[in-house]
């Protein structure tokens, strides 16, 4: 938190910026859904729930190229991946997203939708689970 408090401090942004610190579950997802943009700059991951819970939202997200983020976000279709560590990658793309037409947003929120409802719902992921646990363990 220090770090980033005076990052901004000193970049001159402690009036653009505000850190929310720990919030409930319900918290989080009113703010997310009053957003207009989830960015996720993290630098390795599994399957951030926040990023399908962004989606399920229909919130567009920018995402890092962490191993595995192509299995959730394709890029310009559902959300966008850019080079992790890179925060000229984020603004620019950030900047794209603020110039994109309520139709472009619109379309790549619904692909969004569609990624869960086929991908990342309960039918499939426990289909994969299982499918998981049977490679895992020979002869269950």
């Amino acid at each position: 938190y220090e770090q980033l408090f005076w990052a901004c401090k000193t970049l001159g942004l402690e009036n653009q910026v505000t850190f929310r610190g720990s919030l409930a579950q319900q918290e989080v997802l009113r703010q997310m859904k009053e957003s207009d943009l989830l960015v996720h700059p993290s630098l390795s991951e599994g399957t951030p729930n926040v990023v399908l819970e962004a989606l399920y939202l229909k919130l567009p997200c920018i995402v890092a190229n962490w191993p595995g983020a192509d299995e959730i976000i394709r890029h310009q279709w559902n959300g966008w991946i850019v080079k992790k560590r890179s925060p000229e990658a984020i603004a620019n793309q950030i900047e794209a997203f603020l110039y994109f037409s309520a139709i472009e947003k619109e379309k790549i929120t619904a692909n969004g939708s569609i990624t869960i409802q086929e991908t990342f719902n309960a039918q499939s992921q426990g289909a994969a689970f299982q499918r998981l646990l049977a490679d895992a363990l020979p002869g269950s």
